[in-house]
């Protein structure tokens, strides 16, 4: 299962099904879930979980695969299809059991893969008893490794608490006098992620963009060359935050205006959701993997480009100048954070599930 971020979701399905559900949390290289999600020690999900933190993946597997024979489950949901996904497949084809495929992978995020794991998904995906999609994108993708009808159902990827982001966000809004417009992006500062993008496009619009500030939060291999490029455009109006904790990101996002995200590839980012749930307008590339309300509504006028300058400088530019249309876009984006959150995701997945039990 993936970590942190599903928290809130977690805690859902335990107050439905108790004990009938165990959450596995298998150390890929360098991450320890444990530690991880270490602060959440008072959490319900934590009493039915087992953490798989052994250093070498031989000794982790073993252990994993012992408490599946000693637990015979019913229904297993595996995030993805890393290899261990091959004896999970055996695993229920023997003991008559099911097996549910989480996946989030698009198009672009899938565009890199070997013809050799693409040949692995096609076998994989032919002993899978259903699915749970990110988003209509992970479905389109999804379906160019399995032609046959399976059951499926399209989940989002929000599975935080809306209601309570949104609660603690108001909470930390200052009383602003300022006119400038910030524009706020976050993330791990990789090429993938595009940052230099937005360093582009407000670097072409000049003195146009005297009322925008982009504040860039998150640390990363890209930074130091992204702090290069704004020092030899001049642009005054960047301000990096550097690593921001969790904490903080709520004072970050509670005193923004817009939400930007440039990515060359993603599968839905949990900023998109944070985000949504503090209520800002969201300008995002069309390769982010998100599709949900707010894009069926707003379309163009939150989609662009990613690797189209002008086309970013003008969604800046058109939304900095217009009051009204960030209050529409923000309005709708919280409302569908409010109503496709943690509890809207843990009532779509039990129902999913039960069909298999």
């Amino acid at each position: 299962m993936p970590a942190t971020y599903r928290i809130d979701l977690f805690n859902v399905l335990c107050k439905e099904l108790g004990h009938d559900i165990k959450f596995c949390f298998i150390r890929e290289p360098a991450i320890e879930y444990k530690k991880g999600i270490g602060v959440y020690e008072d959490e319900t999900f934590i009493n039915t979980s087992s953490f798989y933190n052994q250093k070498h993946s031989l000794i982790r597997s073993v252990r994993f695969f012992i408490d599946l024979l000693m637990d015979r489950p019913e229904v297993i949901v595996n995030g993805g299809m890393p290899p261990r996904t091959l004896f999970l497949c055996a695993y229920t084809k023997i003991f008559r059991k099911k097996l549910v495929i989480w996946w989030a992978g698009t198009e672009y995020s899938e565009a890199d893969i070997s013809p050799l794991k693409t040949l692995y998904r096609k076998i994989i995906v032919n002993c899978v008893d259903g699915v749970i999609f990110y988003s209509k994108y992970a479905l389109e993708y999804y379906q160019q490794l399995q032609m046959n009808s399976f059951p499926y159902v399209i989940l989002g990827n929000n599975t935080r608490d809306s209601s309570e982001y949104r609660r603690l966000v108001k909470s930390r809004a200052e009383n602003r006098t300022d006119s400038e417009i910030r524009f706020l992006t976050v993330g791990f500062q990789t090429k993938r992620k595009n940052t230099i993008a937005l360093l582009h496009a407000l670097s072409s619009l000049g003195s146009a963009a005297k009322n925008i500030r982009l504040l860039i939060a998150g640390d990363g291999p890209e930074l130091t060359g992204l702090k290069t490029f704004a020092k030899e455009k001049q642009l005054s109006n960047v301000q990096f935050l550097g690593n921001v904790n969790p904490e903080d990101m709520i004072d970050v996002y509670a005193n923004s205006d817009v939400f930007i995200h440039p990515s060359l590839m993603d599968q839905w980012p949990q900023t998109y959701n944070e985000a949504s749930a503090a209520g800002l307008p969201i300008l995002i590339s069309n390769r982010s993997g998100v599709f949900d309300k707010y894009i069926e509504e707003f379309g163009s006028s939150a989609l662009f480009v990613p690797t189209d300058y002008a086309s970013i400088s003008a969604s800046m530019i058109k939304l900095a100048n217009d009051r009204e249309l960030r209050l529409s876009m923000g309005a709708k984006a919280l409302e569908n954070a409010l109503k496709y959150d943690a509890n809207y995701a843990g009532e779509t997945y039990l129902r999913f599930i039960h069909e298999f039990i």
